[in-house]
């Protein structure tokens, strides 16, 4: 059984451009998503980064602790080895992330990003031509 309802041509111009707005608006929402959980990813990675290395320097501050004598001496060698420290961290920022499986997201986010960006033009392209 099948029911029929009757559109005049203002009406079903109206409707199909109001669908289509509707399915660009929803691609964009899921552009911006992904982008969204591309940036938590690398928030994530370099969070976990900076977390090994405030362990490496609490482990370097106890050992420092452990062979320093005297309070002088202590003071001295602490500020030897933030200097050499804050050498080291910048070197290590300085280098881009060369992890394969960031490369491989990256290919596949470009790759769906093409194909949102097809089909909003497309739509796009369909509401130019709607008038």
């Amino acid at each position: 059984m099948a029911i029929h309802v009757k559109l005049n041509y203002n009406e079903a111009l109206e409707a199909k451009r109001s669908s289509l707005l509707i399915e660009e608006a929803l691609l964009k929402t899921v552009k911006h998503i992904r982008f969204y959980n591309q940036l938590r990813r690398i928030e994530f990675s370099l969070k976990s980064k900076i977390k090994k290395e405030f362990q490496s320097l609490y482990q370097l501050v106890l050992a420092m602790e452990k062979e320093l004598p005297e309070e002088d001496l202590k003071s001295f060698k602490i500020k030897e080895e933030q200097k050499e420290s804050k050498k080291k961290i910048n070197k290590e920022e300085s280098s881009p992330p060369t992890s394969l499986k960031l490369r491989a997201r990256q290919i596949e986010t470009e790759t769906t990003n093409l194909t949102l960006e097809r089909e909003l033009r497309d739509i796009q392209e369909k509401l130019a031509r709607l008038g």
